[in-house]
């Protein structure tokens, strides 16, 4: 950094160098997620985590928080002393992401969208969505992203094999944003289940392409969200359930999220989520 000359360092990932005067670190991982683990392999990983994070902010000169939810649950980590530091820039959309124009009916696919984590739940989601077959035979699961986590990816597809929904849910794996929006746009409902999330990027894309979306109620989904989905309990399956047949069944209340959706999703601008950071660096450079 001395022999580039910068006036001041960015981290975009939660922690950065600690021998840097002039620094800020983007918090855009919640520390949460150690919670949801069992796997020691992955409780490790978390608390390195969660220790370079508590040194990386206690150096830096700013902070960048992508929603309110992260700023809140870092007080329940030793990090209150830095909260002064923190200013509040959520991410925005790409205007690749949009309703485009309507097709009319929707198609048969209930649609997940988000690498494949643990806190993303979609264990919850695919029991729940075996249990809408029984109504709804001719639904699909689709599943798009990548198996960064393989572990819980396999037992994701043991599930699926034991429950025998072979050919009823489908991995896309990693999915260009053009086709991403065309699988927003055409969806019958977008689900999202994840437990946590400091912002939820696949949220925020699917709001704006004017998705039918049924979401969780946890973490930052609700500050993100506001009243443009259909809320449930991501750990309770039942609500999870009803929201879904809700809008599988409620052609009214789909088309009054889908209006609300875009909307709400009209709050977000990389546009001016990079004249907040710009203006940040550059006070954090004064």
């Amino acid at each position: 950094v001395r022999i580039m000359g910068a006036d001041v360092v960015y981290s975009p990932a939660n922690y950065g160098p600690l021998m840097v005067g002039r620094s800020v670190v983007l918090i855009r991982n919640s520390l949460a997620v150690a919670m949801k683990e069992v796997r020691l392999s992955k409780i490790a990983y978390w608390v390195a985590v969660a220790s370079m994070t508590l040194l990386s902010l206690l150096v830096a000169r700013r902070v960048v928080a992508v929603s309110r939810y992260t700023v809140d649950s870092l007080i329940h980590w030793p990090f209150g002393a830095i909260r002064k530091k923190i200013s509040i820039v959520n991410h925005g959309v790409s205007e690749s992401f949009g309703p485009g124009p309507s097709s009319g009916r929707r198609g048969n696919v209930l649609l997940a969208v988000g690498d494949i984590y643990i806190q993303k739940n979609y264990h919850t989601l695919i029991e729940v969505f075996r249990r809408l077959l029984v109504r709804h035979p001719d639904l699909v699961l689709s599943i798009a992203g990548r198996p960064v986590d393989r572990d819980y990816a396999d037992s994701l597809k043991t599930t699926i094999a034991t429950l025998g929904l072979e050919g009823k849910v489908n991995f896309l794996g990693h999915v260009a944003p053009e086709d991403l929006a065309r699988l927003y746009r055409e969806c019958r409902v977008f689900a999202f289940p994840s437990t946590v999330e400091t912002f939820g990027n696949p949220l925020v894309e699917a709001l704006a392409c004017g998705a039918p979306v049924a979401c969780s109620n946890r973490t930052a989904m609700p500050e993100i969200a506001g009243d443009a989905v259909e809320f449930f309990d991501p750990e309770d399956a039942g609500s999870m359930l009803a929201a879904i047949e809700r809008l599988l069944t409620d052609e009214a209340r789909c088309a009054e999220l889908s209006r609300l959706a875009v909307a709400r999703a009209s709050h977000f601008s990389w546009e001016r989520s990079a004249a907040e950071v710009a203006a940040i660096l550059k006070q954090a450079a004064s």
